[in-house]
């Protein structure tokens, strides 16, 4: 997309996307009580399949995950590669047949009311939903922050790390 908007060549537009992707690396904090969760079900013989929506590439996810913990097997499917996604449910209906064919139980976790547990019930899977941190936040009766679905810069650095302290922990 740079590369058609901006006067940028090839390599300084994969450059700046690399670039993207440490800061992004650089910033993330695993939520212990998921990682610790996710490691116990993939070392007690579950089958564990990580879905991402994303235009990272599977291997950057397979840094990302490394790098917050992930150390039992999973499954990995990254849409940028797949093309299917969770948010339009096309990654739910391959699921719903995998299931099917092979007769598995099969539990979606995710943090997105819509992508992650609309889309999966509507095709019969269940669900378990985990509230992110701005919808705990919501759900706790907290002021509002955000004036738009775009906060402004201002708007993160004033609220973001109490709110991602508030909604750290999945379970509560």
């Amino acid at each position: 997309q740079l590369v058609t908007r901006l006067p940028l060549g090839e390599g300084a537009a994969s450059r700046l996307m690399q670039r993207e992707f440490e800061l992004d690396l650089e910033m993330l904090q695993p939520k212990n009580e998921m990682v610790n969760f996710f490691n116990d079900l993939s070392t007690s013989g579950h089958i564990v399949t990580v879905i991402s929506d994303t235009y990272y590439l599977k291997e950057h996810i397979t840094q990302i995950l490394r790098k917050v913990g992930i150390s039992g097997d999973y499954r990995l499917m990254v849409s940028s590669e797949t093309g299917l996604r969770k948010d339009n449910g096309l990654v739910w209906e391959l699921i719903k047949e995998r299931v099917k064919a092979s007769g598995e139980r099969y539990i979606h976790i995710g943090d997105n009311v819509v992508a992650d547990v609309q889309r999966a019930g509507d095709c019969g899977l269940q669900t378990l939903h985990v509230l992110n941190p701005i919808d705990k936040w919501r759900a706790c009766g907290f002021p509002a922050v955000r004036k738009s679905d775009l906060p402004e810069e201002d708007e993160i650095l004033k609220w973001g790390k109490l709110i991602s302290r508030n909604g750290r922990r999945p379970w509560l």
